[in-house]
């Protein structure tokens, strides 16, 4: 059996209503190379589309997601890192060094995501860990995602330049896109002209219609 939770991106809340959902026929391959995070638009076509109606329980109020962000100050967060970084031999030292040094390009595997999240705690003074960081979160697991957004409070900034990374299409999470568009605000319109052609780019991929990237934050 399949769960499928709507969220209100805008207000961080459950949808409680009923919907039709109408799909879209693509071609798997195409959409995977051209929009790899799919799309958030209607399907206008004329052609029949199959429809699934969800009919979703109301409550007495909105059922609101959990922001845990401000439950900690950033010292207490840095304070509960140190006393959970991890003690690394040679061997673990080489293999994260490899992986840190992959061409953003280049696919991590599970194992590779697997060491990353367990040696998160030593990798927040390491801005070009960042990215790779955040391709080893499980962004379906609530616990994951809340303990990504607690560590951007206190991970060393990226530059603008690196920054631009994180609005490509594997890093969908609003509150990651926010960070990095309010990193790249920092840039001066010079600097911001040289990378213009990827930020353009960043729209193409846009899943949420409600998001700093789409509002041009920057």
């Amino acid at each position: 059996m399949k769960f499928i939770i709507i969220v209100d991106i805008s207000l961080i809340s459950l949808v409680c209503l009923s919907l039709a959902i109408i799909f879209l026929f693509v071609i798997h391959s195409f959409i995977q190379s051209t929009d790899p995070i799919g799309t958030c638009s209607e399907n206008l076509a004329k052609c029949p589309a199959p429809v699934l109606y969800v009919n979703y329980r109301n409550f007495d109020g909105p059922v609101m997601y959990p922001d845990h962000a401000e439950d900690e100050g950033v010292d207490e967060i840095l304070s509960s890192l140190s006393a959970s970084a991890t003690a690394m031999n040679s061997q673990t030292s080489q293999q994260l060094e490899k992986i840190l040094k992959k061409d953003p390009l280049d696919p991590l595997t599970s194992e590779d995501k697997c060491l990353l999240w367990q040696l998160r705690a030593n990798l927040i003074r390491y801005p070009t860990a960042l990215p790779k960081f955040l391709q080893s979160v499980v962004w379906d697991d609530c616990q994951q995602v809340i303990e990504a957004h607690r560590l951007l409070r206190v991970w060393t900034k990226p530059s603008p330049t690196q920054a631009i990374e994180l609005l490509d299409a594997r890093y969908a999470d609003p509150t990651v896109r926010e960070y990095a568009v309010k990193i790249l605000g920092n840039m001066p319109d010079g600097d911001l002209e040289d990378i213009l052609l990827q930020f353009t780019q960043v729209h193409n991929s846009l899943i949420f219609l409600h998001t700093k990237v789409g509002q041009g934050q920057t």
